[in-house]
């Protein structure tokens, strides 16, 4: 910022958020001067296929990369993505390939002695994936009509009518009857999904196979009809 680095950040989650809000993983302080440029989500660093991408989240002022405005980025040892005209976040990568997140190093990791037999402990049974806590808001025509919590791993989403299983249902004829998209908990990250082949999903005007969600993204499932995902 400013030319100084005043902070640090390791990537220890498949989804990071950047903007002034405090529940961003990565906070740009709003009383700064320089962050009057960036937005309250401005965007998001992802893993996907097997590297570091940076995402813009539909900002006010953007990204940009050697000079020119990108959308997204796969990012390279040493860039430099700036998100106002005085703040970069400078990637910095350890190793000849990018760092899933909460891998730890093999330099890190310290054998264990081996036990007696009679000091081996059976394993615990296998725990329960803990899944994030985190809603939707359904907005249709700019307002709020509903909302739903993810309160399991798979939520259905199809049109309002009798005898629907849909666990979210839309009363619009945008929406098809039977299943339209979906909500799944996935490799730690809320995804959205098109219900089949003959449905799709937007964000940011484009049309996605799927969507990672972040505090703030909007998801169209149509037009004028939208999923606002919210976490604590």
């Amino acid at each position: 910022m400013d030319g100084t680095v005043v902070n640090k950040r390791q990537l220890d989650k498949v989804v990071l958020t950047i903007g002034r809000m405090v529940q961003n993983d990565i906070q740009i302080p709003f009383d700064t001067p320089a962050a009057q440029h960036v937005s309250r989500l401005h965007a998001k660093l992802l893993w996907k296929n097997q590297t570091w991408v940076i995402e813009d989240a539909d900002s006010k002022y953007g990204l940009y990369s050697n000079g020119g405005r990108i959308d997204e980025r796969t990012l390279v040892n040493q860039d430099r993505i700036y998100i106002a005209p005085t703040i970069a976040l400078i990637y910095v990568q350890k190793g000849q390939r990018p760092t899933p997140p909460k891998l730890m190093p093999p330099s890190a990791r310290i054998p264990s002695p081996p036990l007696p037999p009679s000091a081996i402990i059976p394993p615990p049974p296998p725990m329960k994936p803990i899944r994030q806590p985190a809603r939707v808001f359904i907005e249709m025509d700019g307002n709020i009509i509903d909302k739903r919590e993810l309160d399991k791993a798979l939520i259905t989403i199809g049109r309002k009518v009798d005898q629907s299983t849909n666990d979210i249902q839309v009363p619009s004829p945008y929406i098809t009857r039977d299943l339209h998209a979906q909500i799944q908990w996935e490799n730690n990250a809320w995804i959205v999904k098109p219900g089949s082949s003959k449905t799709s999903i937007l964000y940011n005007g484009q049309s996605v196979p799927q969507h990672i969600c972040a505090h703030g993204d909007r998801v169209y499932l149509a037009p004028k009809i939208a999923l606002i995902f919210q976490t604590p």
